[in-house]
């Protein structure tokens, strides 16, 4: 169980006072920091009395980086709401703390500013908030008149299901936790693996082709509808060396054309609700894996640097891990403290900005490790219990406050 946090109630007290209009049900941020709460819905203002306007920002498929989905509903607002927020009266929060990839290097402000110039407002009266860690840095280096921060309501939201003894309770989920044993013998790896992405698919064949046997799930049905096919071969494209992209286009075409089914055995691992596949734990699963192999939702260039719930759920299993993701993910949760197994993994690549030579440096550790099992775990057990009782401690004093309670203490000091 993790502490209480004592800055939650205050930020959740402060934003109610200062009067928040919020556009929809789906405002990422403030669905954590009210989540449970059953006056929730009634105590939020009508836009014309709002010191804050609450948005989503949305990014339908096919929009494309040139125009990020919010001006519509701010078109729609009444003539005084306009006003108010053309004056400073009312402030603006574009609410990005879901996604990241919209903004990669800042290069979505720009646009963001000329859209807020076509109806009239000025960039000065909002805020975004953003997972992408490289876009508040560019910030810095361009004439930018938003207010940026970084959020992440998937990472606050797994610190509170812990917290709360929520969505793992039923399994007694704890750092860790995938280093009990429970007399079953451990398979080489557990690799969760949702939604088609090229570099999903192209880890999933190696791994198939070289007869690594695992605790594997991998969702390959949307190959049906062809924008997903076309996304998946320009992905490709990106992760593959030019001596190996007509090996890897081959072998992902062989793989999407077979007729079979990964799934995991447990069954909280395969439903197809969002809450779950985003949150859960398949904390059987994980006790007889060895290796945590995570495939983030992407594998770009150092223009995007941002982790998902899906790494973090790898350090609190406790498994060493290896991440087919973005630059400087391992950077990123070492400079917070955690401890990531250097000495038992190396996680070299992950410094390597250009995707394919990443994902190949990633590839080599993963083998690297696959030919030390079995037993990967068991000569390691001190070292990982110890590393988990050090992210626990990480975990408590450091998540929440960097992902919610830091990003709307900014707004809070932004509006006053």
């Amino acid at each position: 169980m993790l502490k209480e946090h004592a800055d939650f109630s205050y930020v959740q007290n402060q934003l109610m006072l200062k009067g928040i209009y919020r556009t929809g049900n789906k405002t990422p941020l403030l669905n954590v920091l009210f989540r449970g709460l059953s006056h929730f819905e009634k105590q939020f203002a009508n836009p014309s009395s709002a010191k804050l306007i609450w948005h989503r920002i949305n990014c339908p498929s096919g929009l494309g980086y040139d125009r990020l989905a919010f001006t519509d509903f701010l078109a729609s607002l009444e003539a005084d709401v306009l006003a108010n927020l053309s004056s400073g009266k009312t402030k603006l929060v574009l609410d990005y703390s879901h996604e990241g990839r919209r903004v990669k290097s800042g290069r979505g402000f720009p646009r963001i500013e000329q859209q807020l110039s076509e109806i009239g407002l000025t960039a000065d009266c909002c805020f975004v908030l953003t997972q992408n860690r490289s876009a508040l840095a560019s910030v810095a280096d361009k004439d930018i008149g938003l207010k940026v921060g970084y959020a992440h309501s998937h990472g606050s939201t797994v610190y509170l299901n812990l917290k709360e003894n929520g969505a793992f309770a039923a399994h007694g989920t704890e750092f860790g936790t995938a280093l009990i044993d429970e007399g079953l013998p451990r398979k080489n790896f557990i690799s969760l693996n949702r939604e088609l992405r090229a570099h999903r698919a192209l880890l999933v064949a190696r791994l198939h082709e070289n007869g690594f046997l695992g605790n594997l799930s991998f969702s390959h049905d949307q190959v049906r509808f062809a924008f997903v096919y076309d996304r998946v071969t320009t992905e490709l494209t990106e992760i593959s060396t030019k001596a190996k992209l007509e090996l890897n286009q081959r072998m992902v075409t062989d793989l999407l054309n077979r007729e079979f089914v990964f799934k995991i055995d447990e069954p909280e691992g395969n439903r197809a609700d969002n809450y779950t596949a985003v949150y859960d734990m398949p904390v059987s699963v994980l006790r007889q894996s060895e290796l945590f192999i995570v495939t983030e939702t992407e594998m770009s260039s150092a223009a995007l640097q941002r982790i998902t719930e899906k790494t973090i759920k790898a350090v609190i299993s406790g498994l060493p891990f290896v991440v087919f993701g973005n630059p400087y993910s391992i950077k990123f949760l070492r400079d917070l403290g955690f401890n990531v197994h250097d000495g038992l993994v190396d996680h070299g690549y992950d410094v390597i900005e250009d995707p394919a030579m990443r994902f190949e440096a990633a590839w080599a550790e993963v083998k690297r490790l696959l030919a030390q099992m079995p037993g990967l775990i068991d000569r390691n057990l001190d070292f990982l219990w110890g590393a988990s009782e050090t992210n626990k401690h990480v975990f408590e004093d450091v998540i929440l406050d960097l992902m919610l309670i830091k990003p709307l203490h900014e707004i809070l000091t932004w509006i006053d």
